[in-house]
């Protein structure tokens, strides 16, 4: 349903993708006969969960810092001595990421054959919460006009990258080439083309999917990201030391003269980073989650959930429960529904920085180093060993932004590195301030359970070029 809601699949595409009960997973769901070429579900999985990880990643992340810092440093209409006034911060950064974004997933031609797809695309995003509610297109012909814009320069793309660089995966296939961008992107369009049941139209809306993924969430979430860590001049001076610890090491040891030589990792491993990370998440995140029992009857207490039938629950209960989550003390108090830095903090002998959960009355211990379930390859430190991110009685159910198990989002490590690195050249290389300091922003309940909240309303800003990095 959300296929064709969002992305326009044709309804042959629809019966074909509905007809595939096998699973997710390498082995086949029991009493399931779909031939192999046919498990849309697993292969789709199978692409994401391997490509999106390891050096894939890791090349999609260097393309994508290459690009934006290549973009920002480049606009002309940014001055090195004088603030320049813009219209909508959100407006500015989301079309700065998205083509980075595209560049790093989709190499540098599919911008190239369609100059205005970062319009297109977030024209397109207007008008989300349209498409949720399944009108025919003449109650709206601009939104379904919008997508269709998008669609077409998918198509375009898809019919440029096939006549010069062809569709079937090779052994020596490079991890990113010109045509196709990530090898993620080539290897869903083959196992599409395999199955004989998907058109072009259907491969467009699939890689329509694709790109909302990566960019409608992950943008979003990276405008609150810069917008709330530069809001207050203290917070910013804490995260902006944390951004210079993170310039790679000379082999001499000494960080490196250029500010902007930045290792991703590092900043990924900083405790108060990882901390506004994850805060911007649980406080903007609304995914809906959705899951559906496959084998037997489902049974919660005394509640059934009979098998085949969906499960929706959405994130945001668990992300806004006043039981579970750590709201400071009566003074110094912190609601569920502000932003707070420190929330996933952890520091021995503070009364209010004692981890994201509420303190327990039976609790005797301090606050304990976790992991968080989109996480596992990072540790969490800071300059201050003290000082630790914490996702302690928060990290199974109640921190939920990417959803868990078998479906939790492939995507989440590129998001992070999107996020945190947006940042540290952000704040690197401007100055930002809001025109209107104390304007009232919140988050556009329009796109609720769709996922990302974003801003609301406009954001008239003033930008300039730091004169010292």
């Amino acid at each position: 349903m959300v296929m064709q809601l969002l992305f326009d699949l044709p309804s042959a595409a629809k019966n074909f993708y509905q007809s595939d009960n096998s699973g997710v997973a390498p082995n086949p769901l029991p009493g399931t006969n779909v031939p192999a070429h046919h498990r849309v579900g697993f292969m789709r999985h199978h692409a994401a969960s391997k490509y999106l990880n390891g050096a894939h990643l890791q090349g999609m992340t260097e393309r994508f810092v290459e690009t934006f810092k290549m973009r920002i440093m480049s606009s002309e209409h940014i001055s090195d001595d004088q603030w320049t006034e813009l219209p909508d911060f959100q407006d500015w950064l989301q079309k700065e990421l998205f083509r980075s974004a595209m560049r790093a997933m989709c190499g540098p031609h599919f911008e190239r054959l369609s100059p205005t797809s970062a319009d297109d695309f977030w024209e397109y995003m207007r008008f989300i919460p349209v498409y949720g509610k399944g009108l025919p297109r003449w109650t709206n012909r601009a939104a379904y006009r919008a997508r269709d814009r998008v669609l077409g320069a998918i198509m375009r793309w898809h019919s440029h990258a096939v006549e010069h660089a062809g569709c079937e995966p090779r052994a020596d296939d490079s991890i990113w080439d010109e045509y196709w961008g990530a090898k993620i992107m080539k290897e869903r369009y083959a196992y599409a083309t395999k199955t004989e049941h998907l058109s072009a139209e259907a491969k467009a809306s699939e890689d329509l999917a694709m790109i909302f993924a990566m960019n409608a969430n992950a943008v979003p979430a990276t405008v609150w990201f810069v917008l709330e860590l530069t809001r207050s001049p203290e917070l910013l001076l804490r995260v902006r030391k944390e951004v210079s610890a993170a310039r790679i090491k000379l082999p001499s040891g000494e960080p490196s003269p250029d500010p902007f030589n930045l290792d991703v990792h590092v900043l990924g491993s900083s405790a108060l980073l990882q901390s506004c990370y994850a805060e911007i998440l649980r406080l903007y995140m609304t995914a809906a989650l959705m899951r559906s029992p496959e084998r037997n009857d489902y049974i919660l207490g005394r509640w059934r959930f009979p098998r085949g039938k969906l499960i929706v629950l959405s994130s945001r209960t668990a992300h806004h429960n006043t039981d579970l989550w750590n709201q400071g003390t009566p003074d110094d108090f912190h609601p569920i529904d502000k932003f707070w830095s420190d929330r996933f903090l952890g520091v021995p002998d503070d009364e209010v920085r004692v981890g994201p959960a509420r303190v327990l009355q039976t609790d005797k211990e301090g606050p304990t180093v976790t992991k968080s379930p989109s996480d596992h390859d990072n540790t969490s430190t800071k300059t201050d060993p003290e000082i630790k991110f914490s996702m302690e009685r928060v990290s199974a159910g109640g921190w939920v932004p990417y959803g868990g198990g078998a479906h939790i989002c492939p995507g989440r490590f590129f998001a992070k590195n999107e996020m945190l690195a947006t940042f540290a050249l952000i704040s690197t290389a401007f100055d930002i301030e809001l025109l209107d300091p104390d304007m009232h922003i919140e988050p556009n309940m329009d796109y609720f359970p769709i996922g990302m909240l974003p801003p609301k309303p406009k954001l008239p800003f003033r930008i300039r070029r730091k004169t010292t990095a």
